[in-house]
């Protein structure tokens, strides 16, 4: 009988596990050479656990080299934390305490410094993801190739709910913040140049516009709090005009090849394509603290974890020679300071 029919036979879970075993001492004791996936068939025959484990394996190492392939430009603008707890989380934010004390001329003695009180900011850690499943008795064929699909589908799926978070639930949705307001809020935060939502075109006038928004915000103790260099996080629908006023040394839209000053502020263009024709400015991370990505276990990237299999009501008890996966992530978000934001645009064609 055939290496390939005993192989056809294992897959198929036709295969006796003697069989398996004799096949095995064969490859072992003549040195013949086979494909790894093929091996990896025989040896689930023994030891049916070792190939869902290889698979995973595999799926899980794939998933984490495309995840990291993606652009980190999110991590430009955030910060992440880290969260050991699946509930929900709180922080004290304490936003300024004012100009320090100047020492007394006489004896140089310190002042009591009174700490305002700070103010708690909420929020959960959530999760999201997907079951997928394999019929291993169906792949007779390709079955590396399936794997290194479903992965690449999984993580393009994983990255597009990520993102949707970062770029729509928390900038484009105008979320509320730790002060009950809108993040964007022309009246109590003074940083929405697109109060009524009509569209604003991303050009130098208005650019220079929000900044100067910027360099008029005072905190609760009246100090200046805007920062000096600034992030454009823009959709792509602006990503000429972005681009123009980064780079350009000369003012766009000058025919007098007026000296481009608003460039110095910008610290660099951010691109996502869920943001259509919205534009921001986000504070330099470093000046201000903005939004925090707080990740469960510190992980920053999805996990892959195999279905049990060792029970009598799982779903392999009831659905022999199927095998299914969860992929999953899971993470909480929060604004720090409601300063960091400057919204240019809402989502409308200017």
């Amino acid at each position: 009988m055939s290496m390939q029919n005993v192989i056809d036979r294992a897959l198929a879970g036709t295969l006796p596990k003697h069989e398996a075993e004799r096949a095995l001492q064969m490859i072992a004791q003549t040195g013949a050479v086979l494909p790894l996936e093929s091996l990896g068939v025989l040896s689930a025959a023994v030891t049916p656990d070792m190939l869902t484990n290889a698979l995973t394996n595999l799926v899980t190492a794939k998933i984490q080299e495309i995840w990291y392939d993606y652009p980190d430009d999110w991590k430009k603008w955030t910060s992440q934390g880290r969260s050991d707890y699946l509930d929900q989380q709180t922080i004290e934010i304490v936003e300024s305490v004012g100009m320090a004390d100047e020492l007394k001329k006489s004896g140089g003695e310190f002042n009591v410094k009174s700490i305002p009180d700070a103010t708690p900011a909420s929020y959960d850690i959530y999760g999201y993801g997907n079951l997928f499943e394999a019929n291993l008795r169906a792949l007779k064929s390709d079955r590396i190739g399936y794997f290194d699909d479903i992965a690449t589908r999984y993580t393009r799926s994983m990255w597009s709910r990520f993102m949707e978070t970062v770029y729509v639930d928390n900038l484009q949705d105008n979320p509320t913040v730790y002060d009950s307001n809108s993040l964007f809020d022309d009246t109590n935060h003074g940083n929405d140049f697109d109060d009524g939502e009509v569209g604003k075109a991303l050009n130098y006038a208005n650019m220079l516009s929000c900044l100067e928004l910027a360099d008029v915000m005072e905190d609760a103790q009246g100090e200046p709090v805007g920062a000096e260099k600034w992030w454009i996080v823009s959709g792509h629908r602006n990503w000429e005009p972005a681009q123009q006023i980064y780079n350009n040394q000369w003012r766009p839209g000058s025919a007098n090849r007026d000296h481009n000053a608003v460039r110095s502020r910008i610290a660099g263009t951010i691109l996502n394509r869920k943001l259509n024709y919205d534009w921001y400015l986000i504070a330099d991370k470093k000046e201000l603290p903005g939004l925090e990505i707080c990740f469960f276990q510190g992980k920053q990237e999805p996990r892959v974890e195999a279905e049990r299999s060792d029970t009598r009501v799982g779903y392999q008890f009831t659905n022999p020679g199927n095998q299914r996966w969860r992929v999953d992530m899971w993470l909480g978000t929060v604004w720090k300071s409601y300063y960091a934001a400057i919204r240019g645009s809402a989502n409308d064609k200017p």
